[in-house]
């Protein structure tokens, strides 16, 4: 797995002296999508939701080319680049038997496609290139890509070996923010103190850098659309959609292992595991990971469960602690989930402290937050505060897995 390096690294490899140096920048300009791809309800890529783990028995070549014929099926709707490559690669053995360097529970075919999508973003594969949709301006090409991603392969197969035996799968997606934001904006208002945000499993820190950003929600109010960044969210139902942006008093992410976004190689491995066919999702993490580079954002390295409590005590004596979660505890086993839920009541005992989480109830069993029927596959937003030791949940809402879409639920759970 990616081993951070550098100085942005070495900052993360040592929790900060005090958290008075969680700095908060400031804004810049735009990018957006079209508003037909907002609005719910969306089906659903497995990929948009998808921990990709699967169980630690070895498989064999035969179930790879199963999983491989199923994204093929799964994609086709929305990434048809994906969906034909998934089926060409699904019946050549030799392609498939490069996943198997990879450990037993990372076997998925996404992950195969992240290592090649690497080697094409590196420059080495110019005739693919052309097919990939983030790469050539959205031009759908009329020939095949499969004689040269096959090239690719051939030429490249000790390279896509060694990546798919070192990485996982890792998404940074700021879209989420579009989604936390009406909740800081609350908090804010609720107790009166600025945030001070601790962000868990927060891969190159891009969440915390939500007051750099612009957002566009429909229908609903514009905020600093003159950002980069400016992220569009259909929304429903009575969402208390804020006029500004929250106070932000201090931003400090939790990971295990933190991307460096002044690392070219670390933030190059983020843009290959967003699929080539979702063209602004691509350009928009070019952006956030631009707006980054201008004041990296400070991360700590370290466990979800053993190290977030000092974090969150630290940010408690700047502000309101505020701790998100945004498809990051789906990683964990389901003890350590409840493991973590613990470690927060445990500090909610002593500080006030509010944690909003965007997660999918089917596959974080162990949080046993509340959600309504039938949203089990959804992201459900949730809202879990501690007040003076007392300690209140709600499911306030779903979304988009990508912050795209935005339904506020009419009577809270």
């Amino acid at each position: 797995m990616y081993s951070p390096s550098g100085p942005a690294a070495r900052r993360a490899r040592r929790a900060p002296r005090s958290v008075v140096s969680w700095t908060r920048p400031r804004a810049a300009r735009s990018s957006s999508r079209s508003m037909a791809d907002m609005l719910p309800p969306h089906p659903l890529l497995p990929s948009a939701h998808s921990s990709w783990r699967y169980p630690a028995t070895v498989p064999d070549v035969d179930e790879l080319q199963r999983r491989f014929r199923s994204l093929a099926e799964t994609a086709a709707p929305r990434a048809p680049l994906y969906s034909l490559l998934s089926s060409a690669i699904a019946e050549d053995r030799e392609v498939v038997e490069l996943l198997t360097a990879a450990p037993a529970t990372q076997q998925a075919p996404v992950l195969l496609l992240a290592a090649t999508h690497h080697l094409v973003l590196s420059g080495v594969a110019p005739d693919l290139a052309v097919h990939y949709p983030n790469l050539n301006g959205g031009d759908a090409s009329a020939s095949d890509p499969w004689p040269a991603f096959r090239q690719l392969c051939s030429d490249h197969a000790d390279d896509i070996r060694a990546l798919v035996a070192t990485r996982h799968t890792q998404t940074n997606e700021v879209g989420r923010c579009a989604t936390f934001l009406p909740v800081f904006a609350a908090l804010a208002r609720e107790t009166g103190r600025p945030i001070a945000h601790v962000d868990v499993g927060t891969s190159a820190g891009l969440t915390l850098l939500w007051d750099r950003y612009g957002y566009r929600y429909q229908p609903g109010p514009s905020l600093a659309a003159d950002s980069d960044v400016v992220l569009p969210c259909g929304v429903r139902g009575d969402a208390p959609l804020p006029d500004a942006l929250a106070p932000r008093v201090a931003g400090v992410g939790l990971d295990l292992h933190p991307i460096d976004v002044t690392d070219t190689q670390a933030t190059r491995w983020l843009e290959a595991c967003v699929w080539p066919d979702q063209i602004d999702r691509f350009h928009r993490l070019e952006a956030a990971l631009s707006v980054a580079r201008r004041s990296p954002p400070t991360i700590v390295q370290g466990d979800a469960v053993d190290d977030v409590a000092a974090l969150v005590r630290d940010a408690a004596q700047l502000g309101h602690a505020v701790v998100t979660t945004s498809w990051a505890l789906n990683y964990l086993t389901a003890e350590r989930q409840a493991e973590f839920v613990a470690v927060l009541d445990a500090v909610g005992r002593d500080v006030d402290v509010s944690w909003v989480a965007a997660e999918s109830p089917e596959q974080t069993p162990g949080l046993a937050l509340p959600h309504p029927p039938g949203t089990e596959h959804l992201t459900v937003l949730t809202l879990r505060t501690w007040r003076a030791g007392s300690v209140s949940t709600t499911a306030l809402a779903t979304a988009h897995p990508h912050g795209y879409w935005l339904h506020w639920l009419s009577q809270p759970t």
